[in-house]
């Protein structure tokens, strides 16, 4: 008996459909647990990314992390299912802390679960774009988002919240 063939939920580029919400699914660039130069290579196809990554790897590389105690504290608004968490903690490594925050839960839930998969260590969470985010002021040493903003209705108070954690 031949193989049925499986039901695609691909609804075109980087979504799918799960549970009747359209999700995030991008692919990883970091293939390995270490980056190399032909992983970087593959930023040619994504200036967005390439943006992020080496903004954080500058961060990372510029500042004293000796005291493991106080380590890099790094924000991803908008992590969608994880495949930018991952990535960014390829880069940070051990250096530093990343926590991730979307506005679905059940796209959180997917990025922590993407994360054990691939071998790393994330905090995500779910919040509400017009509530106050719920960590101290001062908290992250840097904050990255790449499409949350078009998605806020306020995002005078979103920027004011992000300047402040």
């Amino acid at each position: 008996m031949p193989d049925q063939p499986q039901e695609n939920n691909s609804l075109g580029w980087g979504k799918l459909k799960k549970d009747q919400l359209d999700i995030e699914n991008l692919e990883l660039i970091f293939s390995d647990a270490e980056v190399d130069w032909q992983d970087k290579l593959k930023f040619f196809f994504n200036p967005v990314r390439f943006f992020i990554y080496r903004t954080v790897e500058k961060y990372v590389n510029n500042h004293d992390i000796s005291d493991l105690r106080d380590p890099i504290r790094i924000l991803e608004l908008g992590c969608g299912v994880g495949s930018r968490l991952v990535d960014v903690k390829k880069i940070i490594n051990r250096k530093g802390e990343l926590q991730g925050l979307d506005q679905i839960k059940l796209q959180a839930e997917i990025a922590s679960k993407n994360a054990k998969e691939h071998g790393v260590h994330v905090e995500t969470n779910s919040y509400q774009p017009l509530e106050s985010l719920s960590f101290s002021s001062r908290f992250f040493n840097l904050v990255y988002l790449s499409k949350e903003l078009k998605e806020v209705s306020d995002t005078n108070f979103l920027l004011g919240e992000l300047n402040r954690v």
